[in-house]
């Protein structure tokens, strides 16, 4: 699934255990994204923050980790405490990105991954050639 929102592109896989897109993981990076829109240019460039929040509204409990930098945010589902969010965050930029390399041998699989990354904004005075 790919999805615009304000700024944010969405990316998202289905999850393994439910075939669909992950809602809490989507719903999760939302919230995200809009405090990182509230912040604004008062978060520095080198913020980050990890974090683990269990949510079972898709019928089942579910671990999600969650990374949070200021041009982009990552959610891991079915991944509980133990692996490395570093070595998380980068099989899933691996995985979204064409261009990044897919680590060999990730710690876990996640179940269901979400992506969000900040865009440049559309300028009101861009021009549209054809």
């Amino acid at each position: 699934m790919a999805q615009r929102k304000g700024n944010w592109d969405y990316l998202s896989t289905l999850c393994r255990h439910t075939s669909r897109i992950c809602g809490p993981g989507l719903w999760l990076a939302r919230r995200l994204t809009e405090c990182l829109d509230r912040g604004g240019p008062i978060i520095r460039d080198d913020f980050q923050l990890t974090g683990l929040a269990h949510l079972n509204d898709c019928g089942r409990a579910c671990p999600l980790t969650f990374r949070v930098a200021k041009r982009g945010v990552w959610v891991l589902g079915d991944v509980d405490r133990g692996p490395d969010p570093d070595a998380l965050v980068a099989f899933a930029k691996g995985f979204f990105d064409d261009v990044a390399p897919l680590p060999a041998s990730p710690p876990a699989v996640p179940a269901a991954m979400v992506q969000a990354l900040l865009s440049a904004p559309v300028s009101s005075t861009s021009k549209v050639s054809a």
